[in-house]
């Protein structure tokens, strides 16, 4: 594809992935939902550092915590930075390999931890950096398949 063909739907993207910052900034730092008020979450307060240990603790308490924390704290993690590596290959050039992609995505989820611990919003859990980088290689994985579907197809 000529990239003046392409142009328009990169500038469509680069809005979709601007509205997609966005949200994920106020879900993260602003809504009272995933960490913030909900009492249940921030019971287990204290900072985790220990990998998977909030997973395994996750999965292994069907039973005391409601299915829908469990499900929105697990693939809600995964699913935040899933569009970060289906677009954000399209929208930062530099983000092309899935080493790059790598190092960013753990770098932007490290950050986000940091800002949350030192501003005291939401729960600091090594499991959320775990699981934003899984989403994002998931992400980019679907981005060099789509690639190779659109390259296949032109």
């Amino acid at each position: 594809m000529e990239e003046s063909k392409s142009r328009p739907y990169r500038w469509l993207i680069v809005v979709i992935f601007i509205i997609y910052s966005a949200t994920l900034f106020y879900l993260v730092f602003l809504a009272n939902e995933y960490g913030r008020n909900n009492a249940e979450i921030l019971r287990y307060n204290d900072i985790n550092l220990v990998p998977f240990k909030t997973i395994n603790n996750y999965l292994n308490a069907w039973a005391y915590v409601s299915a829908k924390v469990i499900i929105t704290n697990i693939f809600g993690n995964i699913a935040a930075f899933l569009p970060l590596g289906l677009l954000g290959p399209i929208v930062f050039r530099r983000l092309e390999t899935l080493k790059q992609l790598f190092f960013f995505s753990g770098l932007l989820s490290l950050s986000i931890e940091v800002i949350q611990g030192l501003l005291g919003v939401g729960v600091v859990d090594v499991d959320d950096l775990i699981l934003n980088v899984l989403g994002a290689v998931i992400g980019y994985l679907l981005y060099r398949l789509l690639k190779k579907r659109i390259k296949d197809n032109a």
